[in-house]
């Protein structure tokens, strides 16, 4: 799962309301449907998708890619975006439990409309100008966010944050939903990363 993880990273190297230190500010900057504020720098939040394990011992966890862009997943079951359009993306990663399930339909059930913790693998990337193994499909070239000259933005150990889920819904045999989400983190030097996120997604396989 890592490896997704990774390609997340890059393809975007994720509501959010917390605090990192007694310099932090506790109340977040307000942002509107579809928007994410990265460092006070706005950005318009354009597809998202929803990262499931591939199983067949499924871990308890989820994540979920917002980009600037529009998302395709691969044949490869990867997120990749639209290189004409994209410049930035945020991965989330939440865990849900310890325990590997039986299906991704009981990861789906565990989705619920609450508030959850983001774990460590948490991360932003802006700037993008260098994308990996770019395809074409259907006039459109999609690739993978190579970090190379981008700027990243990474929870690691010393950031926290939230999303909170307000709506969610998906059709696994259609690969994809929708979700109405909030959420805001801490990358580990302290920088704010928050937003909302109304819309369709597709589905991923995280791995």
């Amino acid at each position: 799962m890592k490896t997704t993880k990774q390609l997340v990273l890059l393809l975007l190297l994720v509501t959010f309301t917390f605090s990192c230190g007694s310099d932090d500010d506790p109340n977040p900057p307000q942002t509107t449907n579809n928007e994410a504020i990265i460092n006070g720098i706005t950005h318009q939040l354009i597809s998202a998708s929803l990262g499931l394990d591939t199983g067949p011992s499924y871990n308890n966890q989820f994540s979920l890619v917002f980009t600037d862009g529009l998302i395709k997943v691969n044949s490869s079951n990867v997120p990749t975006v639209d290189i004409n359009s994209t410049t930035m993306g945020i991965g989330i990663f939440v865990d849900l439990g310890s325990t590997p399930l039986s299906t991704e339909q009981a990861i789906v059930n565990n989705i619920t409309t609450t508030t959850y913790n983001l774990n460590d693998d948490t991360s932003a990337i802006t700037n993008v100008v260098n994308f990996n193994n770019t395809y074409l499909d259907n006039g459109i070239q999609y690739g993978e966010f190579d970090e190379t000259g981008a700027t990243t933005y990474e929870v690691n150990n010393l950031g926290n944050g939230t999303v909170t889920i307000n709506t969610f819904s998906v059709d696994l045999a259609a690969r994809t939903g929708i979700i109405d989400c909030d959420f805001s983190f801490t990358d580990e030097n302290g920088v704010l990363i928050s937003g909302n996120f109304n819309g369709s997604l597709t589905i991923h396989d995280d791995r």
